[in-house]
């Protein structure tokens, strides 16, 4: 009942979590649909494989790391013109792997790796190639290269070899005794990229090494709590070893130095989650009853390997190590006029950026490009069925490449439908009649968790036509311990005894490449603006009106968020008209966004400029992808969108990229610890001008809008 089944091309054979077909007969569309997943489904664990099976002979004594291997997405000239000519044969199309893999030889090489598939027919199989999975899968090596100076982001397998090495340590084995811990057991060693360009670390500002610098937490179980379990229920948190910093060559294996500095003490906060016994209050506590989420009939959407079909929307499901989940070819099947019509090529989370506002040591450099340094991708975890995700459930696996070979993620991607309240309703008194709808929404999901946070990531498509990104911001707050006693800190909140969480902004990226009604669109930007006063045009002192600017080229469109005049930002086609002659186009809701609190001069800054600005746009460029730029690990800084943008290149006309920056400023409330409760940041894509009409409000979708009258 429970188990994913494979959907043949003209079956409808896979199924949910609680055993419903989420797929129909698509026989006459099979050709699109195996496109669409040759050109952007993710890699399957045999294509990952092969990988590794054509990589050149390392040297002697040597060995590839594996950092990463991730489909390379084809360029866009191609993708359109495979999906657009109905006579190119799908089994035909074109499939590429990228590997990123290092080679330690005294200094850390970088190379990367392009990778042609070829793929045998065996008998028509339509399943195998709609789901990528013919076993019939040669690899080639087109392209191998050494990138120099330039380091990917860490792994999971780098943290592991950072702790061992410590741990056998001399140096260190001697500054945790003096710190009273004998059992290395219970030290816990979060290693994070060093950064660059801090003001008395210049040492460690190089790029052809891989440097680890860890923070360290003692874990200890509290004796007296007899309901505490070793080591599930225990904060790795709660106890930061402050005045202590080494410094790791990850490269060739070998601790640089140890720094020791204003020593305090251990906190005393405990690192037990829960309270040995409940407080005399819960005894008054009413206690929830099951609430069930239930389908009968299973989920209205459909998928195709990695292709989903819901409402009016379609769209394919990708993902990657670095950024998560990826969507392609968004399109929504307009009501009104019966045309598929496409609103996104791509889109998806390119970087997240956390700076902590903490001057101190060794806080200043907690300044997390956790997308571009690590990967949220890589660190995806497996969700569970009733607690991560309710309803009909379908889950995608996930595969991830590893030096010792694929990893599988399982349920790594949910896909469910919501209801989401009242669509839309109206009373009307002249009658006594009302009309009422439902509103259901279609979430795409992934959780990670990059050392102490856990993020949520959340696309959601609406019935009306807009489309929601979210993210939801739980897990544990970054702590550091407080001198003794302290009841107060500048640049924090104390959350327990001894125990501080330093200030910080989350910023999240997101890279939108829009396609509305095709690739020439142009940028406005709306601003709310009071006429003022005039005794013939605006007597009354009442006039305001939404005034929109075209924002012509690249610096013009580096725009901030005002709050004062309720500002957004139009993507239209000109070349596109609805019903009432006015361009087609999507709004960009700011939603929570905030200026960085850092100075432009700052070491984060010259690594992340693309803070500098809520708003950039560039036109397309295939390999124009991270708005820090494509390695930020260790490097120096003016890669990215400030880079891609020095050209000051045309906008109007032109295939456009928008990139968001969004999140919020987070001073942390006691509330918050021990593990923090959801916090959420979004933003829409809203339509406007793309209908002629609220798309919901055609004959046939009449039968699901509820009337009755209020007087019985």
């Amino acid at each position: 009942k429970n188990k994913k089944m494979a959907t043949s091309c003209c079956s409808s054979e896979k199924k949910t979590k609680n055993g419903h077909s989420t797929a129909v007969d698509i026989c006459e569309n099979k050709n699109r649909t195996i496109k669409l997943n040759r050109l952007y489904a993710p890699l399957t664990k045999c294509e990952m494989r092969a990988v590794l099976d054509v990589l050149p002979t390392p040297p002697k004594g040597t060995g590839y790391f594996i950092n990463s291997i991730s489909l390379l997405e084809p360029l866009k000239s191609y993708a359109l013109k495979v999906l657009e000519d109905e006579e190119i044969d799908p089994y035909s199309v074109e499939r590429r792997a990228m590997i990123i893999a290092l080679l330690p030889d005294g200094i850390s090489k970088l190379y990367e790796g392009i990778i042609l598939y070829k793929k045998e027919e065996t008998n028509n199989n339509n399943e195998s190639f709609i789901n990528n999975s013919n076993t019939n899968t040669t690899a080639v090596l087109e392209e191998w290269k050494w990138i120099p100076n330039a380091q990917p982001g860490l792994t999971v397998e780098e943290y592991q070899i950072c702790s061992k090495m410590l741990k056998t340590d001399e140096r260190f084995i001697t500054a945790m005794k003096n710190r009273g811990i004998d059992n290395l057991d219970e030290i816990s060693i979060n290693v994070w990229s060093p950064g660059r360009g801090y003001f008395g670390e210049e040492e460690d500002s190089r790029s052809d090494i891989r440097i680890g610098k860890p923070f360290l937490f003692h874990v200890v179980h509290d004796k007296s709590n007899k309901n505490s379990k070793l080591p599930e229920d225990l904060n790795y948190y709660a106890k930061p070893i402050h005045g202590i910093d080494p410094v790791i060559d990850i490269t060739n294996k070998k601790i640089i130095r140890i720094d020791e500095y204003d020593w305090r003490d251990i906190p005393r906060a405990k690192c037990e989650y829960w309270e040995e016994e409940d407080p005399v209050g819960v005894k008054n506590e009413i206690p929830f009853k099951p609430l069930n989420i239930t389908q009968p009939e299973g989920p209205s959407f459909v998928v195709n390997g990695h292709e989903v079909k819901w409402s009016n929307w379609q769209f394919v499901v990708g993902f990657n190590a670095r950024e998560g989940i990826t969507l392609h070819n968004v399109s929504f099947n307009d009501p009104l006029t019966g045309n598929l019509r496409p609103v996104l090529y791509r889109a998806s989370i390119s970087e997240m950026l956390v700076p902590y506002g903490d001057p101190t040591r060794p806080n200043y450099r907690k300044n997390a490009f956790d997308i571009g340094e690590e990967g949220i991708g890589i660190n995806a975890h497996s969700l569970k069925f009733g607690c991560d995700c309710k309803g009909e459930i379908f889950y995608f696996d996930v595969h991830l490449a590893e030096s010792d070979g694929i990893r599988t993620v399982e349920n790594g991607i949910c896909l469910h439908e919501e209801d989401f309240g009242v669509l839309m309703k109206h009373y009307d008194w002249h009658t006594d009649i009302t009309m009422s709808q439902r509103s259901r929404r279609l979430a795409v999901s992934f959780f990670c968790s990059i050392d102490n946070y856990t993020y949520g990531f959340y696309w959601y498509f609406y019935m009306d036509g807009r489309i929601q990104s979210e993210v939801k911001l739980t897990g544990i707050l970054n702590t550091d311990a407080t001198v003794r006693n302290a009841l107060f800190e500048d640049y924090g909140t104390i959350v327990d005894q001894d125990l501080y969480a330093p200030i910080h902004q989350h910023f999240f990226c997101a890279r939108l490449d829009m396609s509305i009604d095709g690739n020439t669109n142009w940028l406005y930007e709306a601003n709310i603006v009071k006429e003022p006063h005039h005794v013939l045009y605006n007597p009354q002192q009442n006039a305001f009106k939404a005034k929109l600017d075209l924002l012509h080229t690249e610096h013009e469109a580096q725009r901030d968020i005002n709050e004062k005049t309720d500002r957004f930002w139009i993507v239209k086609n000109n070349n596109a008209k609805n019903k009432f002659g006015f361009p087609t186009g999507y709004r960009l809701m700011p939603g929570n966004s905030m200026h960085t609190h850092l100075d432009f001069e700052s070491p984060v800054i010259r690594r992340g400029g693309f803070l500098k600005h809520q708003l950039w746009a560039t036109p397309y460029q295939f390999n124009e992808k991270y708005p820090a730029g494509k390695y930020p690990t260790q490097a120096s800084g003016g890669d990215g969108l400030e880079l891609y943008t020095h050209g000051n290149r045309l906008l109007s006309g032109q295939d456009i990229v928008l990139w968001y920056n969004f999140g919020m400023t987070h001073v942390p409330r006691p509330e918050e610890y021990p593990i923090m409760p959801c916090a959420y940041v979004s933003f829409e894509l809203v339509p406007d001008n793309f209908f002629h009409k609220n798309p919901q409000m055609i004959k046939s979708k009449r039968k699901s809008v509820y009337h009755h009258r209020s007087k019985l």
